[in-house]
């Protein structure tokens, strides 16, 4: 019997907490009770797009903005015995590290480098080049990446056999549109002994 009971006055009460909801909604103001304009005024007051409450809307507007990020991975590596170089600082090559040497004091070099493309997109038909301030260089490509993926590039440039320096540009044409294009430029200082 008390389970009856509890349940009649349960049923009892149900009217009174309608009544009271039905009163409170009315006494909202008249955007606040229209349902489809909520969502965006929601977002408007906390700052946030209508994306963001829409999983679909938001994948397809980060999806439009994604662009490929082409830079340099891992260190430089030039001349026959392969001697490893951090980017931003100074080698010292000498005849030993040159393939060849002409009469005009250039030396050409084998140069190893390697590219990388950090945001998972492919990127195609763009061309690195190298730049020696005293004299020389090469540009490789059309050159492609793909997602995620990192490359190798084996070059064998004549230089001027004076101290400069040797500047890398990814993209140097700038043909592909990236995330950052802060990060395609990589410098060594080189200098040279007994040639």
């Amino acid at each position: 019997m008390k389970i009856l009971s509890k349940a009649r006055s349960r049923w009892f009460l149900f009217p009174v907490v309608l009544s009271a909801v039905v009163v409170f909604a009315s006494s909202l103001p008249s955007d606040v009770q229209t349902s489809a304009a909520r969502p965006q005024k929601i977002s408007a007051e906390i700052g946030l797009s209508p994306a963001k409450l829409e999983p679909e809307a938001e994948k397809r507007t980060l999806a439009a903005s994604l662009k490929p990020d082409l830079t340099m991975s891992g260190s430089l590596i030039i001349g026959k015995n392969k001697k490893q170089f951090n980017w931003g600082g100074a080698i010292t090559l000498g005849p030993e590290d040159a393939s060849s040497v002409t009469p005009d004091h250039r030396a050409c070099f084998d140069i190893y480098y390697s590219l990388r493309e950090n945001n998972g997109l492919g990127a195609s038909g763009f061309m690195t080049r190298i730049n020696f301030s005293s004299g020389g260089g090469a540009d490789n490509g059309p050159l492609a990446l793909g997602p995620r993926e990192t490359k190798e590039i084996h070059t064998q440039p004549y230089l001027t056999l004076r101290e400069g320096k040797l500047r890398f540009d990814i993209d140097a044409d700038n043909s592909v549109e990236e995330s950052r294009e802060d990060n395609n430029s990589f410098v060594v200082v080189i200098k040279f002994r007994g040639f």
